[in-house]
């Protein structure tokens, strides 16, 4: 499979370069590009022609060049083929000033191109968060997906850009979209551990109780799972379900039992995660705490024995704190006591 892959590649990049032999080639394009005098030294007449050729060899400085000459002439001839070439080479590799000049040429700023993605979607891919601000000043569709569904949000909240994060809910961004295979902004963003996007999206209102489609997992589970405290902590605060469980029985608190992160599985202790499944049943990975049946598995079943111990000393230690506390008097009781000591005759009291 591999071999094809390279094959498809070399077929492709081949079939480029004819079509550039064909419309005049790989050029070395001699440009003076002091204005001052007036004169543009150009080494073919067709400017389109030439802007593709700079595309082609990357040169950055003579496609901005000759970006300009095109803008001052309002683009004209070029077609929307023509214009989308440029735009997105613009906006893939962070060229400012040109998109600007195809913003205010009237471009179609959400035309598609590779697997549906929008100039905006990959500005904000190439971490070039100026050109996407700028997009979204000239118009850009908020809430347009690409093939996989995801949205320029969902993009920004992967890559844990707060400022992009807020610009575009500010602006009316969806918070609770789902890609299809069910990733939310807020999923993608607990994912990759970036807890003030998170909390900047819990308070826009996006759902802590999301799940993925394909496995289940909530916020809290992928949180939990990694072992990002705060992060669990803001779910929680925000209502996530600290005993929800996946298509296969994964709880949060299994996900932090299992990957051993033991700061994360005193948290949910406490906030009453518990280890019985929706059906009122042992999950597998859970049965040895029940002492209902034994893991076949003898590597599973020393890694899942130790960690029961060590949830069991866990519990005898907070235990072992609730005993030793002086309880604490009842207020109740407290009022009625003071109130009959008042009628308590003289030589009673004492």
């Amino acid at each position: 499979m591999k071999y094809v892959i390279n094959l498809c590649s070399i077929f492709v990049l081949l079939c480029g370069e004819v079509e550039a032999m064909a419309q005049g080639g790989h050029t070395n394009i001699q440009i003076d590009l002091d204005e001052s005098n007036g004169k543009y030294e150009i080494g073919q007449s067709n400017l389109f022609r030439e802007l593709n050729s700079a595309i082609i060899d990357r040169n950055n400085d003579i496609v901005k060049f000759f970006a300009k000459k095109a803008c001052r002439n309002r683009f004209r001839g070029w077609n929307e083929d023509q214009k989308a070439i440029l735009l997105f080479y613009a906006v893939m590799n962070g060229l400012e000033e040109v998109v600007e000049d195809c913003a205010d040429s009237r471009f179609n700023i959400n035309v598609r191109g590779c697997f549906g993605k929008t100039p905006l979607i990959f500005a904000i891919e190439r971490g070039y968060d100026r050109v996407a601000e700028y997009l979204l000043e000239s118009g850009a569709d908020l809430n347009i997906v690409d093939v996989s569904g995801f949205s320029p949000l969902m993009v920004a909240s992967w890559r844990g850009c707060e400022s992009l994060v807020r610009t575009l809910i500010g602006k009316g961004a969806n918070v609770n979209a789902s890609s299809h295979m069910g990733y939310s902004s807020l999923l993608l963003a607990t994912e990759r551990g970036y807890d003030r996007v998170a909390e900047y999206l819990l308070e826009s209102g996006a759902d802590p109780n999301v799940m993925d489609i394909y496995t289940g997992f909530t916020p809290l589970m992928f949180a939990s799972w990694r072992g990002y405290e705060s992060l669990v902590r803001t779910l929680i605060g925000k209502g996530a379900n600290v005993n929800a469980f996946s298509y296969t029985s994964y709880s949060p608190l299994s996900l932090a039992m299992g990957n051993n992160q033991w700061e994360v599985v005193e948290i949910l202790r406490n906030a009453g995660a518990i280890l019985i499944n929706q059906n009122c049943g042992i999950t597998p990975s859970m049965a040895l705490y029940y002492n209902q049946k034994s893991v076949e598995n003898d590597r599973e079943k020393t890694k899942w024995n130790a960690m029961i111990r060590k949830l069991k000393k866990l519990d005898k230690q907070k235990n072992e704190t609730e005993v030793n506390e002086p309880p604490a008097r009842s207020s109740v009781w407290s009022f009625f006591r003071s109130f009959f000591r008042r009628f308590q005759t003289p030589g009673k009291q004492g």
